[in-house]
């Protein structure tokens, strides 16, 4: 005989399993300030490639205006700016990364933490159908 309370659980356990259980999973397999620093510190990096990116970009295109009007004080007042601007940015973007990421496993945990609970409670009902 089918167990229609069973059969609904096992579906919407595999749904989950399918859907966004599989990065909750690998989220979960780690400690909450190890998921959140370590993608803190990627996404930072990425930060520091394009800005990289747009400053030499930006350096390029006003490449002849700074060599024939820039003097030695204006080069390091630009390369201060430029730095200082990089420092603001890398540092506001990885506190919002490290808050995003730790929300992020905490909401992947609850997600994990159900599931291990439906997990528990289909084993239940397998064991009571067994009696």
């Amino acid at each position: 005989m089918l167990n229609e309370k069973r059969i609904r659980l096992m579906s919407r356990m595999a749904m989950y399993e399918q859907n966004e259980g599989k990065e909750d999973l690998k989220i979960s397999a780690y400690y909450q300030k190890d998921y959140a620093s370590l993608n803190a510190w990627i996404t930072v990096i990425w930060i520091t490639i394009g800005y990289a990116v747009i400053a030499g970009g930006v350096m390029f295109v006003f490449l002849d205006q700074i060599f024939n009007e820039a003097t030695i004080s204006t080069l390091l007042i630009i390369v201060g700016a430029a730095a200082g601007g990089y420092l603001v940015v890398a540092i506001i973007t990885a506190i919002f990364a490290y808050d995003f990421y730790r929300k992020k496993h905490v909401e992947a945990r609850k997600r994990v933490k159900k599931f291990n609970q439906n997990l528990s409670r289909l084993g239940k009902m397998y064991e009571k159908e067994r009696r």
